[in-house]
Order: C-alpha cells, then structure tokens, then sequence
C-alpha cells in the first residue's frame, strides 16, 4: 500500500489584499479634470490606489523595464507590450503622484509633489538651468512619508500619496503613518493619549488649506538613515507649507508671521533643513563633489531641488547613500529581502552594517534554516524509510519530495543528508526560505519590535537527540559573527549521522502518489 501525502491547509494564512488597485480607463481621461494630456498608451502607467465615499486618489505606477512576468506588460491577447517611455512623457506621468479627487464631480482637489529625479553623484546628467533660478529652493533631503492634511465634510482627513487614510497605511512597521504622526504630536504639545489629537490638532488649522507634513522614518521602516527617536519628538514631523484651492504652494520657509494668523500648532514644529551649499554658478562638478564629501547619509539622502514656480524636483544622493538604498529594496519586509540578497557575500556584510540591530535576527533565521534542514532529514527518513503517513504543509511537502526526485536520480551517489539539504535550499526562492525558516526560529520572549517575527515548529520533533548548540549556517553564508559555513559545518559534524547514514543506504520502497499533491495557495 502506497504512503500518501496529507496536507494541512491550515498550516499557512492566505494573504489577502484588500485594498483598491486598479487601471484607469479611457473614459476616466475623458471624465476627471486634468488627464486629457493622457492618452491610451499610458493607462497601464495610471492606477487608482484608494478611494472612500468622497475621493478617489491616482498614482502613476512605474513597470519595471525587461520584466517578462508583469501582467501589466502584456495586452489581452497575452501579446507583451512595449514599455519603453519619451523623456517628455515620463517626466509627465511621474507628476502624477496622490493626485486626490472629488468622486462625484471628477474634479481635481490636490496634486501633491511630484517623484523627484534622483541621480547619485557618479551619473553623468546635464545640470538644467531652473536649478540656478531664484525662484528653486534647495534643502538637506530627509527620510520619510509625506502626508497631507485638509479639512472635508467635517472632519480633518490625513492622507499619503497612495491611501486617504494614513492609519490605514504603514510601510515595514507596526505603525502606521497616522499613528506615528499624532504620536509625534502628542510628545510636542505634552497631551495625554486622545483618540482626538488630529482633531484637536486642526482646531488652529485654516480649513481651507491643504497642509503638507514629512513625517521621519523611525527605526523600523528606516532605509539608510538613522531615524530620530533618541532626539525631541519636534524635529520627527517636518511642516513643509500648504496649498490653496488653486493648488499654489507656499513652503513654510518662506512664510513669515504676518501672512497667516493660523499658525500657533505649526510654529512647533520644524521646518525643512535648507542646504549650506548655495548653487548658483552650474558648476556640477564642484555640486557633486561637495555632496560627497559633505553628506553625512546617516542623516540626510543628499540635497533636494525644488522649483516653487513649476513644482520640478531632483534630488542628488553620494553614491554610498544609493547603494545602500539599492541593497535595501522598495520590500516592505527587512527579513525577506535579507533572502533575497544572502547567497551575495558582500550585500550580506553590508546589509548587516546597515542594520546592525537586526543582524542577530539574521543569524536567528539562518539557525532556523538549518534546523529546518535536519527536521527535514529526519522527515525524509520517517516517510520514505519507515513509510510513515504525514501530514504536511506545502513548503515541505515540496522539499522532500524534490530531495527524493534527486536522490532517484542517481541512487548510488545522490545522498540525502543535512548538508545536501542545505545545497538543495540555497536554489530555492527568498520567499520558500522565509516561510520556512520561521517555523524554526528559536522560541524566546521577544522584544515588541520582533513579536511578529516569532515562529513556531509546525511539526513535533522526530527522534531529535542531536544537540540543541549544534549552531551552523547555509553554505557560502557569512554570518554575523563571521564565521564561515565549512567552518562551522566542520565544529559540528565531521561526518553524517546516524540517521543520515541511513539515509544514504536506504530506498524508498514507494513512490510519491501525485494525485494527492496539495493545493496550490494564494
């Protein structure tokens, strides 16, 4: 009688998305205020990211350039299509940044700023001329979320470029942007916890304005720089200025105290770092130079240029600053994006650098990954040597099923063992490692940073005498504490054991039954 595979559809959570994200449409050009400059090769740029009874909001959604798998690259008949864009025409679409409208009037009531152009100080680019205009404010760039507050139906909305609800937006936190920012109230204006801050906030507000805020990055939706929870709750909300109904913007340094009699909450808070390189001369070598050496990126991005009569923006970055950002990735997830780039030595040490607080956690997975590696071993041994029934989830169902496609490959010389395991997972995708090697991390009493990140062994241990301080890693992997995975490998086994020596000199006597294969999950 054949062994079959029995799978537990509760042993991972179906991730659901809820929100809304989708196309625009011809109609929608013809129909809503200010995109009849759109024609139909740019719907697949243009997505409607959130939307309430009131507003809609619109983004422009860069496709990623050669990216085959993208459904958005290809027409209904599965054709792919053409995604490369006119200077002109990108510079038009990534104007279309939070644009907010009224739902039933299709008018526009906000077109925020616009994605600034970001160069690093190796490119070679053409300086243009507004940067040398009077009218272009230049500042220390900083990390963070802008958000948007304005008054509507009475209530005060607080919004990102992307949702009109920033508590119900976060980015690699806990927190979501609304929450970190009436915190941040709260440790300025010294107020006890109120359900009603952003309210309370606004009473001092114009309600016909549309404010802007930058709210700094904390320590867990960081990129590069180093957040500033140690220093006073002002300097972690930043009031860059406001608009009016027709959709002029005036920054806050150029305000004074005679042109608003609204200003007592903002006087708290502070303004926007401008820039002690003054740039007038177009002399780009000089520019580039002074950023690089001047630039502390654990501070600042870089400089921000910003003309305040055409709304153009670029931002230059040191080209440390950009390799950081580019090792980080745009994943909302510190952990998987950490198996992402761990089989590269280098990104790896310098991935820990960058967040030398969450580098004992990186160990923590790759420990959890080789405990992975031996349960799975001793599973291998349980089904196809004792020809045991499993129940099993599918990460694992998966793995030891193609260890054996491998082992009958050639029966001989193919060795199922911890160690060929461990080869077998390094070809397997970040997201595969990531699921399973949190079902292994190592039970403790978190820290609340971490709480979300605690596992749990989805299956009872199975004849697990080896030695819980067997610590090891995955091949070509630098750990933390630097040693290497031969190193490593050597101080722990020498030599398979026991139940890998059986591993090695036993057949299966059944093979998988594949019409009892597990569901695929979304």
């Amino acid at each position: 009688m054949k062994a079959v595979y029995r799978t537990n559809n509760n042993a991972m959570n179906n991730i659901k998305h809820d929100r809304m994200d989708y196309h625009v449409t011809e109609q929608d050009l013809l129909e809503y205020e200010g995109l009849s400059i759109f024609n139909s090769e740019h719907l697949k740029y243009l997505r409607w990211s959130d939307e309430d009874e009131s507003f809609r909001i619109l983004n422009y959604f860069e496709i990623p350039k050669n990216n085959h798998n993208n459904p958005n690259n290809h027409n209904d008949e599965g054709v792919e299509i053409p995604t490369t864009l006119s200077v002109e025409e990108e510079i038009k679409l990534r104007k279309v940044r939070g644009w907010i409208y009224f739902k039933e009037s299709k008018k526009l009531l906000n077109q925020s700023m616009p994605y600034p152009v970001e160069w690093d100080t190796e490119e070679t680019v053409d300086i243009p001329s507004w940067m040398t205009d009077a009218s272009t404010l230049s500042f220390l760039s900083m990390e963070g979320t802008l958000l948007r507050m304005f008054y509507h139906n009475e209530k005060w909305y607080l919004s990102t470029n992307k949702k009109l609800d920033a508590f119900q937006s976060r980015w690699s936190s806990r927190f979501t942007f609304g929450n970190m920012f009436t915190h941040a109230l709260g440790g300025i204006f010294k107020d006890s916890v109120d359900n009603n801050r952003l309210s309370s906030f606004g009473e001092s507000l114009d309600k016909s304005r549309i404010y802007a805020f930058l709210i700094r990055s904390n320590q867990e939706n960081r990129v590069v720089c180093r957040s500033p929870s140690h220093t006073s709750p002002k300097n972690k909300i930043i009031y860059l200025g406001w608009w009016n109904k027709e959709q002029q913007f005036s920054f806050s340094v150029q305000e004074d105290d005679d042109q608003s009699s609204t200003m007592s909450s903002l006087k708290e808070l502070s303004l926007p770092s401008m820039s002690p390189y003054v740039f007038k001369d177009g002399d780009k070598e000089k520019l580039f130079e002074w950023i690089e050496n001047n630039v502390n990126i654990w501070e600042h991005q870089g400089l921000l240029f910003f003309n305040t009569s055409t709304m153009q923006t670029v931002r230059i970055v040191p080209k440390e600053y950009r390799y950081f950002s580019t090792l980080r990735g745009n994943h909302p997830n510190l952990f998987l994006r950490y198996f992402e780039i761990r089989q590269k030595k280098e990104d790896v040490v310098r991935f820990c650098e960058l967040y030398e607080k969450q580098a004992h956690i990186f160990d923590d997975y790759e420990h959890a990954l080789f405990q992975a590696a031996k349960q799975l071993g001793q599973m291998y041994v349980y089904r196809y040597i004792k020809d045991k029934y499993m129940t099993l989830p599918k990460e694992e169902y998966y793995l030891l099923k193609k260890c054996h496609e491998w082992y009958l490959q050639d029966r001989a010389k193919n060795r199922v063992h911890t160690r060929t395991i461990l080869e077998l997972l390094n070809g397997e995708s970040p997201i595969v490692l990531f699921r399973l090697s949190r079902k292994y991390l190592p039970t403790r009493n978190p820290n609340p940073n971490e709480r979300h990140l605690q596992g749990h062994n989805a299956f009872p241990v199975l004849n697990n005498n080896n030695n819980n301080n067997n610590l090891c890693t995955s091949p070509s992997f630098p750990t933390h504490s630097g040693k290497s995975y031969a190193d490593m490998l050597l101080s722990v086994n020498s030599s398979p054991t026991k139940v890998e020596e059986q591993v090695v000199i036993a057949e299966s006597k059944q093979e998988v039954d594949n019409t009892h294969e597990e569901k695929e999950y979304i």
